[in-house]
């Protein structure tokens, strides 16, 4: 498998801006791009240094070698199901969404080149947001 470099985050909410904060902390170099639905989220990350690009297309993050869906199950799958076809053979596609089965019928459905790897973070907090993301 080839080595992860790009990496995109789509939903920079509790949950997303922790992984993105995360991966910056690291000692890789990895280059992150991200979307976000609130303006004002994407532009407080790339002030942070917490991304390095925004994009505004989903499809933009095909480009990537990791893909993180951070949002809600419902929009996530919508997105999940409109990038895997395009996938990369080695791009990896990721959601942090509680539930696994809607996702993995629909990987079965479609003849993807890429990976899938179901996750969940096993984490919340009362307050949800990228302003209460974890810092690192």
């Amino acid at each position: 498998m080839a080595q992860i470099k790009n990496i995109s985050i789509i939903g920079l909410g509790l949950i997303g801006g922790s992984i993105a904060k995360a991966l910056k902390a690291s000692d890789n170099n990895f280059v992150i791009s991200a979307f976000d639905q609130k303006p004002e989220v994407i532009k407080t990350a790339l002030s942070e240094n917490i991304i390095d690009n925004a994009f505004t297309d989903i499809s933009e993050a095909l480009n990537s070698d990791l893909i993180f869906l951070c949002l809600p199950t419902d929009a996530s799958l919508e997105i999940f199901s409109k990038l895997i076809p395009s996938l990369k053979p080695q791009t990896i596609i990721s959601d942090v969404c509680g539930v696994k089965s809607i996702f993995e019928e629909k990987w079965t459905e479609v003849n993807s080149e890429g990976h899938y790897i179901g996750g969940h973070p096993m984490t919340g907090k009362e307050v949800g947001g990228y302003e209460n993301c974890a810092a690192f």
